[in-house]
């Protein structure tokens, strides 16, 4: 199999394009009870736990819940800096732990997903633009991180590798334009177990961003065969297996990062059965 170039964003202004990265991930939430042992709580007795019984559980806050009435997310304010985002994210864990209260990333209870914002400032004047723009960051996405946390991606939120995702969003290059720029949905809140696997992950999606939204060819020198979803059903007997471009040792050292060190960190996650958010 030959290496496949994608195609660096030729921004028509000329300017550089600043890149900030940022989330949204969302967890199971969970009371530590007299006894301090874990059990489920509801997202509205969660929040209500935290800030009082009178406050708005479907506000904005940094520490909400999903607009669909689903988990607890966490909104952490994007930053040019990954470090920035994780210290951010820090901060809100502890503020939950002093209410007695943790986060959970194994999606037992429900379906969680960890969307990494990837910020451009980029103005598109037609569809037409966006669409291969998002198809080539989404390759991207996928080849230097879904791919090698689709392991990741157990409990109620069935493994995307094993062409069983069930809902909207989590499947191969699930990348949806949003106004800051774009938001990747293909990998599960357990990127977020710990403070190394999240910067990991939005430290690669930020050197990507900086070089394709600023008009640089990548190279993805690896391949591997996954299942895809057919684009007329999501029946898991639709499933057939393709082709798709990964980011080999050297892929990432063209980017100044360490292949096995990221394999590392999301292989003490895979051993975390619990995966309760301890920053």
């Amino acid at each position: 199999m030959k290496e496949v170039i994608i195609k660096g964003y030729q921004n028509p202004t000329g300017l550089i394009v600043n890149i900030t990265v940022g989330c949204d991930p969302e967890f199971d939430s969970l009371l530590i009870n007299d006894s301090g042992e874990l059990e489920s709580v509801e997202p509205e007795q969660f929040l209500q736990r935290m800030y009082g019984r009178d406050h708005d559980v479907n506000s904005n806050d940094p520490i909400g819940r999903d607009a669909n009435c689903g988990p607890i997310e966490l909104r952490p304010a994007p930053s040019d800096n990954p470090k920035i985002v994780i210290e951010n994210i820090r901060k809100m864990i502890e503020e939950i732990n002093r209410s007695n209260q943790a986060l959970g990333a194994s999606g037992h209870n429900s379906e969680l997903g960890g969307h990494i914002h990837i910020g451009t400032g980029l103005q598109y004047s037609n569809i037409s633009e966006i669409i291969p723009t998002n198809t080539n960051i989404g390759t991207l996405l996928d080849g230097y991180i879904g791919f090698y946390v689709v392991d990741l991606n157990g409990g109620s939120r069935a493994s995307i590798f094993h062409g069983q995702s069930r809902y909207e969003y989590g499947f191969w290059s699930d990348v949806k334009s949003q106004p800051h720029g774009l938001e990747y949905r293909t990998p599960s809140a357990a990127i977020f177990t710990t403070p190394d696997l999240a910067e990991d992950c939005l430290t690669i999606a930020k050197r990507i961003g900086e070089r394709h939204y600023n008009g640089k060819n990548m190279v993805l020198s690896g391949m591997t065969r996954v299942p895809m979803r057919n684009s007329d059903s999501s029946s898991i007997s639709r499933y057939r297996p393709q082709y798709i471009p990964i980011a080999t040792e050297d892929d990432f050292e063209a980017i100044d990062l360490n292949l096995n060190q990221f394999r590392e960190h999301i292989q003490e996650v895979i051993n975390d059965n619990e995966r309760i958010l301890k920053w």
